[in-house]
C-alpha cells in the first residue's frame, strides 16, 4: 500500500437501497479510510444510509439532483450532468484522488475534465443488456430502447475519458473491451471477513429444525437466476420433502413475487419456499452458516457478492456456468447450466445427501475467500491506478 496520505473522492449515483454497487463502495471506502481521507458524492441519498456511511468515518456529501431511477434525471439530463459538475468544482482539491463507479458519475467526471479512476461493474445494464431488458416488462423495454438510443455515447465516450479502467472479473473485462474498446484491470468484489465467518444462531436452528436449507437471494432479474431456482423447486419435492428454500431479497418487484407464488401454488409446492424480504445485514452470516447450500445460478454475471458471503461463512454455492471466475466446480462448489432446473435440482440434492462432499467443498470455499478475496486485496488494485492521477 502507498504511505502517502490523500484524499479520496468517490463518485456514485445514490445511496437509497444496500444493492451491491452501493456495498461495494461502503466496504472499499471503509478499507481506504484506514489510510486515506474519503468523500462519497452522490446525486440522492437515504439519511439512514448516510448514517450508515458517516460512522465508518466516510463523509457523504448528497447533490440532491435526480438519478437514473426518476424521469425527471433523463427529461433533463444534461442539466442535471452539468449541475453536478459545478456543484462539485469548489470542493474538488489538485491533489484528490477521483474514482467513479456507475453511470452517470462517470459523465460528471468527464465534464470535469479531471484525470479520474473508473470502476466498471458491468456496462451500463439498462443501455447494453439485452437480458436485463428481458426481464422486464413491455414499457421499461421501450424505456429502455429510447434512453439507449439518446445516452449510450455519452457513457461510452465518459468511460472512454477516464484514465483508468477497473472491472470487477475477467468476464466484465471482456464486456467492459467490447462496449467500450478499452482495456482494463481486474479488481474482483472482497469480503468483509469480519462480518461474513461462520455463525450460528440457536433461533434460527430450532425453527427450522429437521429442515434442509437452501438459500437464494434475489434481485428479480437474470443475474440471480431466481426464475430457475423456482422452476427447480418441483423437481426437488419429487426426491425429497425435509427441504426449505429460504429466498431474501434486495429489491422489491411484486410482480415477480406474485408470479413465482402462483406457480408454487400450481405445483403444490408452496410449503417448500419462504420469502423472507430484505434482511439486515447483520443476520446474513446467521441465513448462510444456517444452510446447507447458496443457490445462485443466474446468467450473465461471473462474480456474486452473496456467493462469497456464503463461502465465508464456510456454506458451499451453486452458481451458473459463468460463474467459475469465484467458484471453482467440484472444488469450492458446483457450476449448472442457467437454464436447466432439472441439473440444477439434481445438483442441490447432490449437496443435501453427501454431508462430506458438502463439508470439503464449504472448508475449500472459505479458504479461497480468506486468501483471494479480501477487502484489502481490493483496495491494492485499485491503489496501483493511482499513479496515473497528479500527486
Amino acid at each position: 500500500m502507498q504511505e502517502i496520505r490523500r484524499r479520496i473522492v468517490w463518485l456514485y449515483p445514490k445511496l437509497t437501497t444496500w444493492m451491491g454497487g452501493v456495498r461495494y463502495v461502503y466496504e472499499a471506502l471503509s478499507e481506504f479510510s484506514k489510510r486515506h481521507d474519503t468523500i462519497l458524492v452522490v446525486q440522492r441519498a437515504e439519511p439512514e444510509i448516510i448514517r450508515d456511511f458517516e460512522k465508518a468515518g466516510i463523509q457523504v456529501i448528497s447533490l440532491d439532483l435526480p438519478s437514473f431511477t426518476e424521469i425527471l434525471f433523463w427529461l433533463r439530463f444534461k442539466s442535471v450532468i452539468r449541475k453536478a459538475a459545478d456543484s462539485l468544482r469548489p470542493l474538488l482539491e489538485d491533489r484528490d484522488v477521483l474514482i467513479h463507479s456507475y453511470f452517470p458519475m462517470n459523465c460528471v467526471a468527464s465534464v470535469l475534465q479531471r484525470h479520474s479512476i473508473q470502476i466498471v461493474y458491468e456496462p451500463f445494464a439498462l443501455f447494453f443488456d439485452e437480458n436485463y431488458r428481458k426481464s422486464h416488462g413491455v414499457p421499461i423495454r421501450v424505456f429502455s430502447r429510447l434512453v439507449s438510443f439518446l445516452h449510450a455515447k455519452d457513457d461510452i465516450q465518459a468511460t472512454r475519458s477516464s484514465q483508468a479502467l477497473l472491472s470487477l472479473s475477467e468476464f466484465e473485462r471482456r464486456n467492459t473491451r467490447k462496449v467500450y474498446d478499452k482495456d482494463s484491470g481486474v479488481t474482483f468484489e472482497g469480503v468483509n471477513l469480519g462480518h461474513f465467518r461462520p455463525s450460528v444462531n440457536n433461533e434460527l436452528r430450532s425453527k427450522y429444525a429437521g429442515k434442509k436449507i437452501i438459500f437464494h437471494s434475489t434481485g428479480y432479474d437474470s443475474y440471480k437466476g431466481t426464475d430457475l431456482v423456482i422452476r427447480a423447486i418441483p423437481w426437488l419435492a419429487q426426491k425429497r420433502s425435509d427441504f426449505q428454500v429460504l429466498i431474501s431479497h434486495t429489491r422489491v418487484n411484486e410482480k415477480k413475487l406474485a408470479q413465482y407464488r402462483a406457480f408454487l401454488e400450481a405445483s403444490r409446492c408452496v410449503e417448500y419456499v419462504e420469502f423472507l424480504g430484505f434482511l439486515d445485514f447483520q443476520y446474513m452470516p446467521s441465513y448462510y452458516t444456517l444452510a446447507e447450500v447458496y443457490v445462485e445460478p443466474g446468467k450473465n454475471r461471473s462474480m456474486s457478492f452473496s456467493s462469497k458471503e456464503a463461502n465465508a461463512c464456510g456454506t458451499p454455492s451453486i452458481r451458473g456456468s459463468l460463474g467459475a471466475e469465484d467458484t471453482v466446480d467440484g472444488v469450492t462448489g458446483l457450476l449448472v447450466d442457467p437454464d436447466d432446473e432439472k441439473e440444477l435440482a439434481e445438483k442441490i440434492l447432490t449437496i443435501l445427501d453427501d454431508s462430506e462432499l458438502r463439508n470439503r467443498l464449504g472448508k475449500a470455499a472459505k479458504e479461497e475467500i480468506e486468501k483471494k478475496y479480501t477487502w484489502e486485496r481490493v483496495c491494492q488494485r485499485i491503489e496501483e491506478k493511482f499513479q496515473v492521477l497528479p500527486r
